[in-house]
């Protein structure tokens, strides 16, 4: 059941990061083109400003939620002695010891295989903690789309009225 859940869990991560990853390229790719290529235009039609700007922020929004979603939180790396008697250590996970001499791990080690119940604490905790980290991504990971998905109907419903209007005004005006 362990082994199970967490190579679930290492799945999952994999495919989160691999998602923030697409949305990350994608909306990069985005942000060049419209800088690249719409940019140069305002001259031309300014009235391609708004929806470009509107593009742009939707495309640098979705980049950052996508980094956040991929982006490690903080590691303390270390854990006392104190920690380890009172067993509220999760040794399985490298944030709690990588900082740490290999005796004093080892030594923690030692502690936990000794101990049925602190070993199978350890595994518990282990799982509900990558069970919380995958929610934070994924919940990131769906802001991200949200944002993309959203900003993406409305940067092209913006650029569609602009063309609209441009018309409608070179029309009124006799210009073909």
């Amino acid at each position: 059941m362990f082994r199970n859940s967490s190579s679930n869990h290492l799945r999952l991560s994999v495919m989160a990061d691999n998602k923030a990853f697409i949305m990350i390229s994608v909306n990069s790719i985005l942000i060049s083109v419209g800088i690249g290529l719409i940019i140069g235009k305002f001259v031309l039609a300014p009235k391609l400003f708004i929806p470009t700007v509107i593009l742009l922020t939707v495309n640098v929004i979705t980049i950052i939620y996508s980094v956040l979603a991929t982006r490690p939180g903080t590691l303390k790396g270390r854990f006392t002695k104190k920690e380890l008697e009172e067993k509220t250590v999760d040794l399985l996970f490298f944030g709690s010891y990588y900082k740490m001499p290999l005796e004093d791990f080892e030594y923690g080690i030692r502690q936990l295989m000794n101990d049925i119940e602190f070993l199978y604490a350890n595994l518990i905790k282990d799982i509900y903690l990558q069970g919380k980290t995958l929610g934070h991504k994924y919940h990131l990971l769906r802001i991200s789309y949200n944002i993309f998905m959203y900003g993406t109907v409305l940067s092209v419903m913006a650029y569609i009225l602009d063309r609209k209007s441009t018309r409608l005004n070179s029309s009124h005006l006799g210009i073909s």
